[in-house]
This record gives structure tokens, C-alpha cells and sequence, in this order.
């Protein structure tokens, strides 16, 4: 319920005060159109109908990279925490990655960041270096090697947000292992990452980065063992994996206003 006033309420006060035409663009649906078709004869005001639509780019890859990578290359898989949910209004304040090579797990690193917002005052970030410290200390980390994230979109774009205002410039090779997941584990209902550690028995730690890097880290694992007996053994063959299906659950919709120009298909 975004408005709870009647199409024709809206149409009856944009005559009234003059105006010639009004749009209708509901979310996702056209209910109203019948609704306001009769009401423009009524006003005599005409009626341009549309709805506000979900469009999600279904030619997403589920590998971001121009060098394609064995299974057995470098990782760096890493999990954020953050004081909200948007990279210009809240702030990273854990930062855990492990590193993984040749099928193992070689080395890890987590650090927390003192956030500057007010009103955070957990006893675990009093003593915890600025964030520009910890993100420094995760490039030395991480090198050239191909960053890996659970929904990567959001932990990435934390990450590199900071970096680049920090003068660091980013071009890290992406992998989405969510999108790995939609894309191979078709039968799976959901695929939030402690679903995808109770299917592989991959147990988590404390609710901390570090170990939910871990855990994607060996859920990546299982997933890539799997793969090979697919035929896939690089991560530009899995993008060959993606339907538009599971492109379309992985990525995040833009709301489109769509306006109907004539009346083209109306028969």
C-alpha cells in the first residue's frame, strides 16, 4: 500500500487543478487502469498508462573477470560486517578473509575497524584500528588473487567504495558464490549460506567474518569439486552454467518506469 487514495481521487484532482494528462504507475501491476480509464471520461482528463517495473539484467555473469582461473588458483574469499545495509551511509566495521589455493586453505586474516558513525559502542571496536588501516592490510592480503564473496555485489561494493575514496585503485577479478549456487544447485530452495552449509555439513563458527569467509571458502570447495564432474574446471566455463532464470534471482532489481506510447497489442 504505497498510496491508499482511488485512481480516480488522483485523476478527479488533477483536473481540478488543471492539468490535461496524468500518468499511473503502479508497482508491478495494472489494476487500476480499468479504474482510471473511466474515470478520465468522467473528468475529461487523459490518462497515460504504465507501471513501475522490476528489470534485472539477465546477462550477468556469475564470473567478473577478464582472466580466466583454474579451480586450483589463488582465492581470497572474504565476508564483511557492516553498520547497515548502504556502502554511503554505513560503515565496514569486520573485515575476515581466508586465502585458498590448490583446493586448500592456507592462511587467513580478520581484522575489526573502528567505525566513526556515533553511537556504536561495542567493547570488541574500542581498540580496533581506523578502517583505512584494515582495508590496506587487506589488499596486502588479498595481492592479485581473485576476491570471492557470498552475494559479492554488497561485500564488494563496501570494499571498493572505501578503497578507491582511499586513492587505492581496484581491479580485482569477482566471483559470486551465490550465483555459483543458484547456478548448479538448481534443486535447492534456498541459498543463504548456512543452507548451503547444512547441504555440504560445513558447521560455522562465532557469527564473526573471518568464519563466514571460512565457510564460503569450503562450501566454494564442494561447489568446485562438484563442478568438475560437470566438465567445468575454470570460472569462465561457469558463466556457460547460467540460465536467465537463475541470473534473474541472483541480481538485484532496478525499478523502471515504463509509459505506453500508443496502443500497439491492445487487441
Amino acid at each position: 500500500q504505497d498510496g491508499v487514495s482511488s485512481a480516480e481521487a488522483y485523476i478527479a484532482r488533477a483536473a481540478k487543478w488543471g492539468h490535461r494528462a496524468v500518468a499511473i504507475t503502479d508497482h508491478g501491476v495494472v489494476q487500476a487502469f480499468p479504474e482510471a480509464a473511466n474515470a478520465a471520461k468522467k473528468y475529461g482528463i487523459k490518462v497515460i498508462f504504465g507501471m513501475e517495473a522490476y528489470l534485472v539484467d539477465d546477462q550477468k555473469k556469475i564470473y567478473k573477470g577478464a582472466e580466466d582461473r583454474s579451480f586450483l588458483d589463488e582465492f581470497i574469499v572474504f565476508d564483511i560486517e557492516t553498520t547497515g545495509f548502504r556502502p554511503d551511509s554505513s560503515e565496514i566495521i569486520e573485515i575476515g578473509a581466508v586465502r585458498v589455493k590448490n583446493g586448500e586453505i592456507l592462511d587467513t586474516y580478520g581484522r575489526f575497524a573502528r567505525p566513526k558513525l556515533t553511537g556504536i559502542t561495542e567493547a570488541m571496536v574500542e581498540d580496533a584500528p581506523e578502517i583505512e588501516e584494515v582495508i590496506e592490510k587487506f589488499w596486502a592480503f588479498a595481492g592479485d588473487a581473485c576476491l570471492v564473496a557470498h552475494n559479492a555485489d554488497f561485500d564488494t561494493a563496501f570494499v571498493f567504495k572505501k578503497s578507491q575514496a582511499m586513492g587505492i585503485e581496484v581491479k580485482s577479478d569477482v566471483l559470486d558464490t551465490l550465483a555459483v549456487a543458484r547456478a548448479h544447485l538448481k534443486q535447492l530452495k534456498s541459498f543463504k549460506l548456512n543452507k548451503l552449509g547444512d547441504y555440504y555439513g560445513v558447521s560455522f563458527g562465532h557469527h564473526r567474518a573471518v568464519n563466514d569467509a571460512e565457510a564460503s571458502a569450503k562450501i566454494m570447495l564442494h561447489m568446485f569439486a562438484e563442478l568438475k564432474q560437470k566438465g567445468v574446471q575454470t570460472l569462465q566455463g561457469l558463466n556457460t552454467l547460467a540460465d536467465a532464470k537463475s541470473i534473474a534471482k541472483s541480481a538485484r532489481p532496478l525499478h523502471t518506469i515504463i509509459l505506453c506510447k500508443n496502443k500497439t497489442g491492445l487487441v
